[in-house]
C-alpha cells in the first residue's frame, strides 16, 4: 500500500515536472513567434520579463494543483483545507489591500510596458537598474550595488532614463 501511494506520488511529481518543461518550451515557442510576427529582437528585455512571469505563476499553479493531487494519495482530503483557505483568504483579503494594489499596479507596468529587466529607471527619487520585475515587486539595484524591493503599489512617479 505504502510503496504504491510513494508510487502514485512520484507519478504525480514527475508529470508536474514534465508539465513545467512544456510549459517554459511553449512560452518559449510563442516568444519565437512574436519575434518573427513583430521583428522584435531576441534581446528585447519585455518578451524576457513578461516570459518570466507567465512561467513563475504557471509553475506556482502546477504546484498548487500537485500538492492538493499528493494530499489525495495520503487519504488526506483537500476540501476542508481548500475551504479554510477560501474563509482565511477573505479575511486576510481585507487586510492584503496592499497587496492586490501591487499586483495590479505591476500588471499594469507589464501591459503598458513603463520599463522591463535591464533598464535604468529611477522609481520615485530611487535611480538603479532593473534586475528583477515580478508582478508585486520590482528589485533595483542601485550604483552603490545595494538592492532595493520597491513593491509597485508604492511607486508614483516613474523615469526610464535608458531603454
Amino acid at each position: 500500500m505504502l510503496f504504491l501511494t510513494l508510487t502514485h506520488v512520484t507519478g504525480i511529481v514527475a508529470g508536474a515536472c514534465l508539465i513545467t518543461l512544456i510549459l517554459s518550451w511553449s512560452i518559449r515557442r510563442l516568444i519565437g513567434v512574436l519575434i518573427r510576427i513583430h521583428k522584435f529582437s531576441l534581446a528585447d528585455r519585455r518578451i524576457t520579463t513578461i516570459s518570466n512571469v507567465f512561467l513563475r505563476t504557471g509553475s506556482v499553479l502546477i504546484i498548487l494543483v500537485s500538492g492538493v493531487m499528493i494530499l489525495k494519495e495520503f487519504s488526506i482530503d483537500p476540501t476542508p483545507i481548500i475551504a479554510s483557505a477560501g474563509v482565511v483568504g477573505l479575511a486576510v483579503s481585507f487586510g492584503a489591500q496592499t497587496l492586490i494594489k501591487d499586483v495590479f499596479a505591476g500588471l499594469f507596468i507589464l501591459m503598458e510596458d513603463q520599463y522591463s529587466e535591464g533598464d535604468r529607471v529611477k522609481l520615485d527619487e530611487l535611480p538603479g537598474t532593473v534586475q528583477r520585475l515580478t508582478l508585486r515587486k520590482t528589485v533595483l539595484l542601485d550604483s552603490s550595488g545595494n538592492r532595493h524591493h520597491i513593491p509597485h503599489g508604492s511607486v508614483k512617479i516613474v523615469t526610464v532614463l535608458s531603454n
